[in-house]
Formats: structure tokens, C-alpha cells, sequence
């Protein structure tokens, strides 16, 4: 079952291809999200990097290597 969440001090999103932001997700204390505009598509993923924990919204990598899923 899908939830809905609220991020904070969103209210459109105007992201160029490439170009990340990272949110506050409301009513989860210490919940972040990344927004990512890639192939005109905009996708939700953890902000921290899952090898080091390292910040991705402050990172030079800016190549997201996002695939369709064609199963």
C-alpha cells in the first residue's frame, strides 16, 4: 500500500534536468528526500549516499544512472 507524505516548504517543484534538491519530510523527525529531475522524470531516493552516507545533494555526481524497469 502506497503512503502519501508532505515534504516541507514545497509547493511546486522546479527542477531543470540534472538538478537535485533535497526536502524535509513532514510529521518524520530527522525524514529527508531527494528530488531528482532526470530524463524529464522526477524521482524521490535517499539523500545519503548508501556506500558512505555521504550527502548527495552536495555532491559533483550529477549523472543519475536511472533506467526504466522493462521486466
Amino acid at each position: 500500500m502506497a503512503s502519501e507524505y508532505k515534504l516541507k516548504g514545497l509547493t511546486s517543484v522546479d527542477l531543470k534536468n540534472g538538478q537535485k534538491a533535497e526536502y524535509e519530510v513532514e510529521g518524520i523527525e530527522g525524514g529527508k528526500v531527494l528530488l531528482v529531475k532526470a530524463q524529464d522524470g522526477l524521482h524521490a531516493m535517499s539523500p545519503n549516499c548508501t556506500h558512505y552516507g555521504a550527502p548527495l545533494v552536495s555532491s559533483s555526481y550529477t549523472c543519475f544512472p536511472l533506467r526504466e524497469n522493462t521486466s
